[in-house]
Formats: C-alpha cells, structure tokens, sequence
C-alpha cells in the first residue's frame, strides 16, 4: 500500500521540523498520540527509537519507530516493522515562504515475512482507517504550528 498526502503549514520548515521531531510535544501536538516511551536517549537523529501509543476508535495501539533518515529541515523517514510489515512514513518539508510549508507524506506499508504477506489482502480493509489517522494529524500540526 502507498498513500500520498500534501498539505500547506503556516510555519517554515525548521518550526514544522522542529515539531516533527520534538518527541516529548507529540502527545500535546497530536491529539491521537496518547503517550510516548523513549527507547534510546535524546537527541533525536537517525537511530533514535520510540514506543508511540496511539488510540484508534476504541482501542490503543502502541508501535514501535525508529528514525532511518534525517536531513533537517528537509526530511524525516520513520520506520516501524510490525506482524511481519514494514510501514514506513517520509516527509519532505518544502519552503514556499519564509511563513509557509508544504509537507509531503507518502505512507508505504509492505510485507517482509510471512505473517505480513498471510494479512496483506487485508490491508484493504485499513487504507480508510490509515488516511483518516494521518489526515488528522496533519490537521494537529497545522494548528499547532499556526499557534506556535
């Protein structure tokens, strides 16, 4: 599965990347994150791994990242390996004013072992659960960064 999402943040890139990447803010910044476990310590750069605890409807789920590329302000690839599937999140951050950013997001899942090919025709069924999670933490950051 791929998914694509573009959208236009009040802020530069360095504030919008700051927010990115300001682990200890994502609970306040996304309404969704309820609680992040820090697994390596600061500061945040390639290899940094964190527990996120996330709510989806009526349940909490909690997934594993870790930073794979990072070129600050411009981009950030997080990585989660999960039931056999690679998900991976890389944001580009472009400057279009001193004031505004355009972050784009592709979302790439794909099986890598066994159990992530058996529930693959599944991920059908979650592309709509998967957009709406990541429509709304755009939505988080343009009004945290709108207000920062």
């Amino acid at each position: 599965m791929q998914l694509e999402f573009s959208a236009v943040i009040p802020a530069s890139p360095g504030l919008v990347f700051a927010l990115l990447t300001d682990l200890d803010q994502h609970p306040k910044i996304f309404r969704q994150i309820k609680r992040i476990e820090r697994l390596t310590p600061a500061p945040y750069g390639v290899g940094t791994r964190y527990r996120e605890i996330r709510q989806f409807g009526r349940c909490e789920a909690a997934e594993e990242f870790f930073v794979e590329a990072l070129t600050p302000p411009q981009r950030l690839l997080l990585v989660c390996v999960s039931r056999g599937v690679r998900y991976e999140s890389d944001f580009t951050l472009i400057a279009d004013h001193p004031h505004f950013t355009t972050i784009k997001l592709v979302f790439r899942s794909r099986p890598i072992a066994f159990m992530g090919w058996l529930l693959s025709p599944l991920s059908f069924f979650m592309t709509g659960t998967v957009r709406s999670c990541i429509e709304q933490d755009l939505r988080d950051l343009h009004a945290a960064a709108a207000t920062a």
